[in-house]
């Protein structure tokens, strides 16, 4: 597995709407971001009429059961932001 050798005090997920890409990038970030370190995923409320694979709100409840515990949730509208614990 790639280690990264760089973290981040601050990641802004915003781009591709596809549901496996929005997973991925999520769980990639969610590895180098410092503890309390802000993650901020945009778009959550875009597409909501599409399928799932074609918008990135159910990828992101997903990550968040994922992670559930590991974070303190500051943000939960069209943007979705977290604060690593």
């Amino acid at each position: 597995m790639y280690e990264s050798v760089f973290t981040y005090d601050f990641i802004y997920i915003d781009g591709s709407h596809s549901y496996f890409q929005v997973l991925i990038d999520s769980l990639n970030s969610f590895r180098v971001l410092n503890p309390g370190g802000v993650l901020a995923f945009d778009d959550y409320g875009w597409g909501e009429n599409l399928a799932t694979q074609d918008h990135p709100r159910e990828a992101i409840d997903l990550f968040l059961e994922i992670i559930d515990g590991e974070y303190n949730l500051l943000c939960k509208n069209y943007q979705v932001w977290i604060r690593k614990k």
